[in-house]
């Protein structure tokens, strides 16, 4: 990982950080009231993420960003099953800014950039995550980092789920430090 002034960045290919949270054992009753945020200065369309983890538990469940894929769509994945993707992503065509993954409700998935609400779903939770969660990549399953990013990140935070006020204060709140470090991207 390279630290600067600006933020953290991985090489994309072995660095990461582990927050040692395991939404399970420390978040228990996460599932359907938690989100994940990430402030990223770099505007790059790949499919690498910026945080998260994921595992198997008869499908694939996730708790992970995709702030802007290779076709230019963002998953803010908060607690949902493979079978269930495809309901919770929305085009971006730029990974800069502040980004909150937000689950309130069993049927309740927000995401909002730059305090502006971007994906409104009603995609159903799956399970609650039972792996560390990882910045830079992607905990694969408890046994190994993945998907490693190239973005350089400023910011993070996981929690519990935000109602949209406590989202756009929180956003503001976030936008007025990285413009007090004079780091801000909008």
């Amino acid at each position: 990982i390279t630290y600067t002034s600006g933020g953290i960045q991985s090489n994309g290919t072995t660095g990461y950080a582990d927050t040692n949270l395991t939404p399970s054992t420390h978040m228990p009753t996460s599932l359907n009231n938690m989100h994940i945020s990430v402030y990223s200065r770099t505007n790059v369309a790949d499919g690498n993420l910026d945080m998260g983890s994921y595992f198997l538990s008869g499908v694939s469940q996730y708790l992970i960003f995709y702030l802007r894929t290779a076709s230019n769509i963002f998953y803010g994945l908060v607690n949902v099953n493979q079978n269930n993707i495809g309901t919770a992503n929305v085009a971006n065509t730029d990974s800069r800014g502040f980004f909150i993954g937000n689950r309130t409700a069993s049927n309740v998935l927000n995401s909002f950039r730059n305090g502006t609400k971007i994906l409104n779903s009603t995609t159903p939770s799956g399970v609650i995550q039972n792996v560390k969660t990882f910045l830079l990549a992607a905990n694969n399953a408890g046994s190994s980092a993945s998907n490693y990013s190239v973005r350089q990140n400023s910011f993070f935070s996981i929690g519990y789920g935000l109602t949209d006020t406590e989202a756009t204060n929180f956003t503001n709140r976030v936008n007025t430090l990285m413009t007090y470090f004079g780091i801000n991207t909008y």
